[in-house]
């Protein structure tokens, strides 16, 4: 079990905070919690999370803010117009 990016806001969650959600979610995690397939920088591990200018942790090679972050912030949104304008 190795780490995983919150594609939300680059948070790095390592394999004790994983277990915590694990119990919390009932064994599943949120579709956002994306697995790493390249491991964390050394400064990325200081500060916990990914930079917005860093490669992205799911291995595509391409920058985080023109991967990940960008999915995850179109589904955030479609989730918001959702909530305001379906009752």
């Amino acid at each position: 079990m190795g780490s995983r990016m919150d594609t939300r806001t680059g948070d790095i969650i390592g394999p004790g905070r994983l277990k915590i959600l694990r119990e919390e979610f009932g064994g599943d995690l949120p579709e956002y919690l994306k697995e790493m397939k390249i491991r964390p920088t050394v400064k990325q591990l200081i500060y916990e999370r990914v930079g917005r200018n860093d490669s992205c942790g799911c291995g595509s090679g391409k920058k985080f803010k023109k991967c990940c972050l960008q999915i995850a912030t179109a589904a955030d949104e479609r989730e918001l117009v959702n909530r305001k304008f379906m009752p």
